[in-house]
């Protein structure tokens, strides 16, 4: 699940488990913002 980034820039910075869950969480919702989006615009087509 890697909508905006990779996961490797954390490997150099050591961070801590919530750090870990905190962006797990922020790609879930990032995904779903970019799959509504993409939802809105679909019921456009003609």
């Amino acid at each position: 699940m890697t909508p905006t980034h990779k996961i490797e820039y954390l490997e150099n910075e050591k961070p801590k488990t919530f750090f870990y869950t905190w962006d797990f969480f922020g790609r879930a919702f990032v995904s779903y913002g970019i799959f509504q989006t993409i939802q809105a615009f679909r019921k456009f087509k003609t």
